[in-house]
Parts: structure tokens; C-alpha cells; sequence
């Protein structure tokens, strides 16, 4: 398997990687946990280097799975900021909410020092009001995560995440959204 630099990291990493919303039951249908775990050792068995997912895929299930079956040398890309314990669901990019996120997904990823943390969709509001992006940076500085940004659904989210520094910008492309934003 080839591999590249991903984003502004200096992290090295697969060229393709595994998104684990697909196999959290929360896409296309229920998954059993057997066929999520032999798909994520089939990755592994691959050269897949790069597993991405987020804090609500399986209400935190993926994250817990990804955590018991990935070796330390897997790089983990997670999403935080969708809060899913209130009707209806909504996006919440405070500093005390990614907090308590954050800290939710180092125990279910089991690391010490998170890979990637992304900002799960974000507006462009959330990013220039700087707290998100404030925090997430504090997270690098104090060396919990190696690099942080966005993953966004607009040109315009894009810029703004590129503005304020991201490390890394990931935008939605698979075989159900595969143009350009």
C-alpha cells in the first residue's frame, strides 16, 4: 500500500483508509460486530494505516471496537462536536462540550495522545468564533492530540478551518458523494 503526508501533520499514513460509519449500523443498516471486525482486520491485513470515525458512530461503539482491535502504530482520525443526548441532535462546539467528548473518546480509543481530532461539520461560524479552534489547538499544545482541524461539507467551512490553521481538512468523498463541494 502506498502512502502520503496527511494534510500538514508530518504524519505518514495509507493512501486509502477505512471510514467506519458504514460498518457503526448508523449508515446503510445494522452490521454484526464479527463483519465490522473481520472488515477492520482485512484493512489491517491490507496496509490500510488510516482508520477515520467519530465519536457518535455507534453512539461511541466504533471508537470502543477501533480501540480494542487497532495496534498503536494505526493512525485514528475521530470527529467530535455532534451531541446526540438531545432532541432534536445538534451541533455543539463549546469548549466544556468537546471536553467532555474528547475525554469520552481517548477512553474508548485507549491512547494517551489521539492522532486527529476533527471538528465534525462545523459552520463557518463556529469556526471563526475561534473557541473550537482554540481548544483543539490547547489539545495539540499540551500534546493529547498530534494534529487537529475539520471535516466539513462547504468550500466556505473549508477556507475558514485553512484560515485558523488546520492540520488536516477532510471533505465528503466515496462512492455516494464523489464530486468536488
Amino acid at each position: 500500500m502506498r502512502t502520503r503526508r496527511l494534510g500538514k501533520t508530518g504524519i505518514d499514513v495509507s493512501e486509502l483508509s477505512l471510514g467506519t460509519w458504514g460498518l457503526s449500523g448508523d449508515a446503510y443498516g445494522p452490521v454484526p460486530s464479527e463483519e465490522a471486525d473481520r472488515v477492520i482486520d482485512r484493512a489491517l491485513e491490507s496496509g490500510v494505516t488510516l482508520f477515520d470515525t467519530a465519536d457518535v458512530y455507534g453512539k461511541g461503539a466504533m471508537e470502543t471496537k477501533l480501540g480494542e482491535r487497532l495496534p498503536a502504530s494505526a493512525m485514528v482520525v475521530t470527529k467530535l462536536g455532534t451531541r446526540l443526548d438531545v432532541t432534536p441532535p445538534r451541533k455543539v462546539f463549546s469548549p466544556d462540550y468537546l471536553r467532555e467528548a474528547f475525554d469520552r473518546s481517548r477512553e474508548r480509543l485507549r491512547r494517551q495522545c489521539v492522532d486527529v481530532v476533527l471538528l465534525h461539520n462545523p459552520s463557518t461560524t463556529a469556526l471563526d468564533d475561534g473557541e473550537a479552534v482554540g481548544f483543539l489547538k490547547a489539545l495539540k499544545t499540551l500534546g493529547h492530540i498530534r494534529a487537529w482541524g475539520a471535516s466539513v461539507g462547504s468550500v466556505d467551512a473549508a477556507r475558514a478551518a485553512i484560515t485558523r490553521g488546520a492540520d488536516v481538512v477532510e471533505l465528503p468523498y466515496n462512492v455516494f458523494v464523489a464530486k468536488d463541494l
